[in-house]
């Protein structure tokens, strides 16, 4: 199983373990572990505090959503780990416009490939013209 179909199970087994299987708010301490996990698989790549900052974006973005609400962690985390696919893992232009910015403040930390792929990622998606 890749690290972003992982994180995804892990994800599901959270919100089954939610009241009503998902349907209400998620409890604080399954947003912690889920801001925790997200930021630990995503720390190697982009760094822990732009990792951090990440995490904490997807888990205020997601925490009032309906059922699927940790969903969002696992499309941006499968991004960030080149497993993302456009048609199955939808993300909203906010979340480009986070993730864009997150890949740009800590682009001095990033190691010049990763950093390469992943702005050509966001070129390719037209996310790196002017704003």
């Amino acid at each position: 199983m890749n690290p972003a179909s992982h994180f995804a199970a892990y994800l599901d087994r959270l919100t089954a373990s939610l009241p009503g299987g998902g349907s209400t708010g998620p409890a604080a301490s399954i947003l912690d572990q889920a801001e925790q996990e997200f930021a630990a698989l995503i720390a190697p790549i982009i760094g822990v505090s732009p990792a951090k900052h990440l995490a904490f974006y997807a888990r205020e973005h997601t925490q009032h959503d309906a059922p699927g609400f940790l969903q969002k962690m696992g499309y941006m985390a499968a991004f960030f780990l080149g497993e993302y696919n456009d048609a199955s893992m939808p993300l909203e232009v906010e979340d480009w416009q986070e993730i864009r910015e997150t890949i740009e403040d800590a682009s001095e930390e990033i190691d010049i490939t990763v950093l390469t792929s992943l702005m050509n990622e966001l070129l390719s998606r037209r996310l790196l013209e002017r704003r």
